[in-house]
């Protein structure tokens, strides 16, 4: 059999607690109950962890949770769209809990402080931007 390697493989699993992660893919899967779902695969330095976000409405608040971690914090009342590749690439800040077999997983997106956009935790400046 011939397999080709698509992402970096680990078999780390990430720290529980709170942790700074970059979201390195996202897919739209559907759920073994059928329901459509984003899966997220976060990386840091202490490993990784794949956390699913179903799209339905009782299970809604993870999706905008997860929204607001990457700075894009829905309002009430606001129409909004979900694309997978809006979450590729961004660092978010996560608390991480072992689920019941003992596989990491998101418990809690916290809210971006900062501006949104790829790569948010960047703070260099331009070269025309230094003061002299």
């Amino acid at each position: 059999m011939k397999f080709v390697r698509t992402e970096e493989m680990s078999s780390s699993k990430m720290a529980e607690g709170m942790q700074i992660a970059e979201i390195i893919s996202a897919v739209e899967k559907t759920s073994q109950k059928g329901n459509p779902m984003l899966v997220l695969k976060i990386k840091n330095a202490t490993g990784s962890c794949t956390t699913r976000l179903p799209i339905m409405d009782s299970m809604m608040w993870k999706v905008l949770d997860a929204l607001a971690a990457i700075g894009r914090p829905v309002g009430i009342g606001e129409e909004f769209e979900v694309d997978p590749a809006d979450f590729v690439g961004e660092t978010v800040s996560v608390e991480i809990k072992n689920n019941d077999d003992g596989w990491p997983d998101v418990d809690k997106w916290l809210p971006r402080t900062q501006p949104a956009g790829k790569k948010a935790a960047s703070t260099a400046l331009e070269a025309d931007e230094i003061p002299f």
